[in-house]
């Protein structure tokens, strides 16, 4: 048996063992042994990097979830990221990894409601206290209860709290357009706006909380779905984007 398929063999395993630590709320052992299953899938890819291994394929949404399930919200945002953009960069020719895309971005959107809010005078008292419920893992029917609210109005003033942080995020009408006209993924938005303004990796990763390899595989997303070369290109695309339109 080759060395390849023994590593496939081993992180399909550990991939199944994290599983089943999470489902029995064993959550430090299923961290080692998701970890272990990952560490093996990065030295598979460098060795591979055209052919993902299909028997771990779970492994990146299997982190996100153990993540989430322990509450620690920066690492469970960072690895939810990371498995997006992988996903992603083979989503267009496996059908797995597509699948798999769609479910990362439904934890993506369920964490977003669950950060806090940004400490602005454009957040009510009341929307900063249900912000504060999210992050600590109040559902939406709890905090109605809590709050001594409606379920709509709760609902509500969730779509408030994601709408203003929209807003407060910076979004331009332009990035937007060109978003939804070439079906771009929201991090790969904020790659766009970043470049725009010559930003390097080490500030992208540092503002956004991305892994370098992250930012990397989001901008060349990026890059590919615009048909851009080089990044340095990016400001005169958009220049002629704008004359086009």
């Amino acid at each position: 048996r080759s060395p390849a398929a023994h590593d496939s063999e081993l992180a399909s395993a550990l991939d199944s063992l994290g599983r089943v630590y999470l489902g029995t709320q064993r959550l430090d052992s299923s961290e080692e042994v998701l970890l272990e299953a990952m560490a093996i899938r990065e030295q598979m890819a460098l060795r591979n990097p055209q052919n993902p291994d299909m028997e771990s394929i779970a492994a990146p949404y299997s982190l996100c979830q153990l993540y989430i399930a322990a509450a620690k919200h920066q690492a469970a945002s960072l690895a939810c990221q990371e498995a997006l953009a992988y996903y992603e960069s083979y989503a267009a020719t496996i059908p797995t990894c597509a699948d798999y895309a769609e479910r990362t971005r439904h934890l993506i959107a369920n964490l977003d409601a669950r950060q806090p809010a940004p400490p602005d005078s454009t957040f009510t008292d009341e929307e900063r206290e249900i912000t504060m419920l999210l992050t600590e893992g109040f559902s939406q029917r709890e905090i109605a209860r809590k709050l001594h609210l409606t379920s709509h109005d709760v609902s509500r003033r969730v779509h408030a709290i994601r709408e203003k942080v929209v807003v407060l995020s910076g979004s331009d009408d332009l990035v937007s357009d060109i978003a939804q006209k070439y079906k771009l993924t929201r991090r790969e938005a904020d790659m766009l706006r970043y470049l725009l303004k010559n930003a390097g990796n080490d500030i992208i990763s540092a503002e956004l909380y991305l892994s370098d390899e992250t930012v990397r595989i989001h901008i060349r997303n990026l890059l590919r779905k615009l048909s851009i070369e080089r990044r340095q290109d990016v400001t005169a695309w958009v220049e002629s984007y704008q004359n086009r339109e």
